[in-house]
């Protein structure tokens, strides 16, 4: 759609009946007394009833792996890190189409449905308590996402036609409870 500051998709939506499949899978064990792994995969895939055509902004298979270390004797230290895979998103439907460019007097084809690439992201979590003078809780929390700062487009996020996802991010929180 044109505008004063250039021109924009929109997107229009109809209903249609659908089928979907999907499942999550997770496994958590706690080894010894201060080591955890936790693994998780997610898989969903739709289709319209009548054609079986893919649905559009079905999330791609997601694949997370956690490692956490715990250690109680110094004020509930724990560290984790935490690994993330996205898949590229391989079933599609096509909605490319066709924009005269008025410039050159030719058509050019509009891709707008082509996914970004895989990615892969490293977290960093930490946390540590204390105990305050008055009998009330302390708790510190650390957490890095994207630790190693990846460029990647996220294929649910309109937005990625035009920028990439938020680079590293670094949360520090202070927490009291009484």
């Amino acid at each position: 759609m044109p505008t004063i500051a250039g021109v924009f998709p929109y997107w229009e939506y109809k209903q249609d009946d659908a089928k979907l499949f999907g499942f999550d899978l997770k496994y958590d064990r706690q080894y010894f007394t201060n080591f955890f792994i936790g693994h998780q995969i997610s898989i969903i895939k739709g289709y319209e009833t009548d054609n079986d055509k893919p649905l559009i902004n079905m999330p791609p298979v997601n694949l997370k792996n956690q490692i956490s270390y715990g250690i109680p004797e110094l004020n509930n230290l724990n560290l984790s890190l935490e690994s993330e895979y996205v898949f590229r998103q391989n079933e599609y439907p096509n909605n490319n189409f066709d924009v005269f460019i008025p410039t050159e007097d030719t058509y050019a084809t509009l891709d707008t449905s082509t996914p970004p690439g895989a990615y892969h992201l490293l977290n960093f979590a930490s946390s540590i308590g204390f105990k305050s003078e008055n009998g009330g809780n302390y708790k510190i929390n650390l957490r890095i996402e994207n630790l190693l700062n990846n460029l990647y487009k996220n294929y649910l996020n309109r937005l990625r036609y035009f920028t990439h996802e938020m680079g590293r991010n670094i949360m520090l929180s202070v927490s009291y409870s009484y």
